[in-house]
């Protein structure tokens, strides 16, 4: 009985740590990602942007969905760069 709780615990932790959410008003996310996504996202797909902390040990650009799904990309790539561009000019017109 104990040694399944202390797994279930483990199992809590590691889907909470897992999860990627949106810190409020700033481009800077409050978790980390573990590898970026291997699928390059459609843009009519994406509604946001933020970028993990410099304590993170991967640097990445977490996309947002309209379906509200964390996504994370690699920084270095060209279609993420022009993504985050054309975000950054979206916010700026609002």
């Amino acid at each position: 009985m104990k040694a399944s709780r202390i797994v279930l615990g483990v199992l809590l932790v590691g889907f909470l740590c897992s999860k990627v959410q949106a810190a409020t008003r700033s481009n800077i996310a409050r978790y980390c990602c573990e590898k970026y996504s291997r699928k390059h996202i459609a843009w009519k797909l994406i509604e946001s942007y933020e970028l993990t902390k410099s304590s993170c040990s991967l640097s990445a650009v977490i996309f947002t969905t309209k379906k509200g799904q964390k996504v994370c990309a690699d920084p270095a790539a060209q279609w993420t760069q022009k993504y985050v561009a054309s975000l950054k000019s979206r916010q700026s017109l609002t």
